[in-house]
């Protein structure tokens, strides 16, 4: 089993292997959530159609681009579990924005939560080397 990596936003995600002293990244998979690749949106990112149903007045309101950065947290949350199941790793980094973090946390299964750690950082922008080198600085697997 291995390390993996996670780096996300709530519109892109990418997962490596992590190995060696020098944390060496492995892509295994990459991710992209868009508003506009969702079913009931359009392309300015507003939902096309009203519910029918009665709302109470007290009741809270999730925006639109909340429920997008939850549906992409739990997506996410899913394969991992499934990965996790299948025994692919054994420990995992979440390095993700600040506000998609706690999206991500509350998504996953109480046995990936118990291998994951954090990085409360948005990493997504960075290639792999100067990902690599910002894990090695920050010793941030150790």
């Amino acid at each position: 089993m291995s390390n993996w990596l996670l780096v996300a936003n709530s519109r892109r995600a990418k997962i490596f292997s992590v190995s060696g002293a020098h944390y060496e990244l492995t892509e295994l998979a990459d991710f992209a959530h868009s508003v506009e690749s969702r079913r009931g949106a359009n392309p300015s990112g507003h939902i096309a159609a009203a519910s029918k149903g009665t709302r109470h007045g007290m009741e809270p309101q999730t925006l639109p681009k909340e429920k997008e950065a939850q549906a992409f947290a739990l997506e996410l949350a899913q394969y991992l579990q499934s990965e996790f199941a299948q025994r692919h790793f054994s420990e995992l980094t979440l390095a993700a924005a600040p506000e998609f973090l706690g999206e991500l946390r509350s998504a996953l299964t109480e046995k990936v939560r118990a291998v994951a750690k954090a990085i409360k950082k948005d990493l997504t922008a960075c290639s792999d080397a100067e990902l690599s080198n910002y894990l090695r600085e920050q010793n941030a697997l150790h």
